[in-house]
């Protein structure tokens, strides 16, 4: 059941971004299209790359300045920013409400219920990335405040500067959004970097620290707290053992605040 219903989101959020991208570029007007092809560049083609390379947070465009040539589209740079999010942040949120719908959808005291009902009492059982909905929860509110954060202090401070020169304030706010939602995983940018303010740019560099950070902290937590949100009451993979962690971790505090101590402990000892 979690292949089929991965293989479904893998093929059907892709499909969904291809669709986007390759309307707009056949069907829209405008600078953004028109240099398009006087760069050469196939809609199809074009359209399949820029989906994939959101979609598996690559950061890699067909044109030289990354996404910067839409900036003035937010058509196309929510769609790359709703790609980036689906592929990486998302994904254990998204798994895990398919499930929930599936689960609601399907015939009562069924087998495919019974298999819904078993994926979603013990998800680390049977997926790595999806978690019990006390985390899952968590993690989404963990992204919503990272990217709300990054948004409104790269408003503040740069909706003035020559980073976002002759933009509107609409276009102003959706590249911000699209900055701060890209920064910490795929890399893309729809402004000059080079003309952001230091603390924007302070803030990027602490938001591609953080990265995947979120996510990687809520796997770990939740395989000892268990579904329960109680800990000692560990979640087995299909071995028994205890799922997500390392043997010498079974006996460790792996709190939070632990893992932050010892993320924070590796890489000062690294630097």
């Amino acid at each position: 059941m979690i292949l089929k219903i991965m293989l479904g989101y893998w093929l059907v959020g892709q499909a969904i971004g291809f669709l986007i991208f390759f309307l707009y570029f056949t069907c829209a007007d405008g600078p953004i299209v028109d240099k398009l092809y006087r760069e050469g560049l196939k809609p199809h083609y074009h359209a399949l790359y820029l989906t994939v390379s959101a979609f598996q947070n690559n950061g890699l465009t067909m044109t030289p300045s990354s996404a910067m040539d839409f900036a003035s589209s937010p058509i196309l740079l929510n769609t790359i920013g709703a790609l980036v999010v689906l592929g990486n942040t998302g994904l254990p949120i998204m798994v895990r409400l398919i499930a929930t719908l599936l689960e609601r959808q399907a015939k009562a005291k069924s087998e495919r219920q019974r298999v819904l009902d078993f994926l979603l009492e013990h998800p680390r059982r049977c997926f790595t990335h999806m978690f019990p909905a006390v985390h899952t929860l968590w993690l989404l509110l963990v992204a919503i405040a990272l990217n709300v954060v990054a948004t409104s202090v790269i408003l503040w401070q740069d909706h003035d500067s020559p980073a976002m020169a002759n933009m509107s304030t609409m276009d102003k706010v959706w590249n911000a959004l699209f900055q701060a939602v890209c920064c910490r995983t795929a890399g893309m940018s729809s402004v000059n970097t080079a003309y952001l303010s230091q603390a924007s740019t302070l803030l990027l560099t602490v938001m591609m620290y953080l990265a995947t950070t979120p996510t990687v902290v809520t796997m770990r937590f939740s395989a000892v707290m268990g579904r329960k949100g109680k800990k000692g009451q560990q979640e087995l993979d299909i071995t028994g053992r205890v799922e997500g962690i390392d043997e010498d971790m079974l006996q460790a505090d792996n709190s939070l605040k632990s893992q932050a101590r010892r993320y924070l402990t590796q890489d000062v000892t690294y630097l």
